[in-house]
């Protein structure tokens, strides 16, 4: 009779343990979403979600895209899942309504993050990126094949941009001291006189956005330096009396 109750409380354990087992749901993953994108590791730039652009004031080296946690992307998938574009103007619309043609940023690499990373890509540039108007466009990257050998596609097949204004201030790409002007040969084709302006220096700015007059033709923010040529002492400045701003020209 004992050994009839012991084998009765064995076959009761092991139901119980059967139906604690058959009530257990199986395992779902988290969608393959695109979550945040990050310039250094303490704090997104730009976040799923965000209706506004953001504008950062450095050129960065990389760009860390995060996705899904416990993602593992397929490496295979990310050159054609990912590219960049600036709008070739700050501030431009991008496509068809933009006044300007949109360039296309061919980085330096793009490649999935060492493990446990593997939920992030990171693109890395080859050249600093100069003042424009960005997008990173996501479309077609896809994980690896599960356990089961399920591969999931990010976004449900949709695309996502993560855009960003890189707004770096005016550069000089050019000075040109005591500049030739040439006629406009177009109008007088024979006339091939060429003058010299010795009393005037040409500062070119790069064209990524338009220059505000008021502060381009400040005559205290330009500085002519006397240098001795022997021992390269400076031995005064000078300062102009008049700055005039082309817009045409930049």
């Amino acid at each position: 009779m004992k050994q009839a109750r012991v084998g009765k409380r064995v076959r009761q354990r092991d139901h119980n343990a059967f139906q604690k087992v058959e009530g257990l749901e199986p395992r779902k993953m988290l969608a393959f979403e695109y979550v945040a994108s990050y310039i250094e590791a303490e704090s997104p730039f730009h976040q799923a979600g965000d209706v506004a652009t953001p504008s950062l004031d450095i050129s960065p080296q990389q760009v860390v895209l995060r996705f899904t946690p416990e993602t593992q992307i397929d490496p295979a998938s990310v050159s054609g899942g990912i590219t960049v574009e600036r709008s070739g103007r700050a501030n431009d619309p991008f496509g068809a309504t933009g006044s300007f043609q949109d360039v296309t940023v061919s980085p330096g690499a793009i490649v999935v993050d060492d493990a446990p990373n593997e939920n992030q890509v990171v693109i890395r540039f080859a050249n600093s990126l100069p003042d424009d108007s960005y997008q990173i466009t996501i479309n077609g990257l896809t994980t690896l094949p599960d356990e089961t050998g399920v591969v999931e596609q990010f976004n449900n097949g949709l695309s996502t941009t993560v855009p960003f204004r890189l707004s770096l201030g005016p550069n000089v790409v050019s000075v040109v001291p005591q500049p030739i002007d040439r006629p406009n040969i177009a109008v007088d084709p024979e006339n091939l006189s060429l003058s010299q302006s010795a009393n005037e220096i040409v500062v070119y700015f790069d064209s990524s956005e338009p220059m505000e007059r008021a502060s381009v033709e400040d005559t205290s923010l330009y500085q002519l330096i006397e240098i001795d040529e022997a021992t390269a002492a400076e031995q005064g400045t000078v300062a102009p009396t008049t700055a005039t701003y082309s817009a045409a020209t930049n």
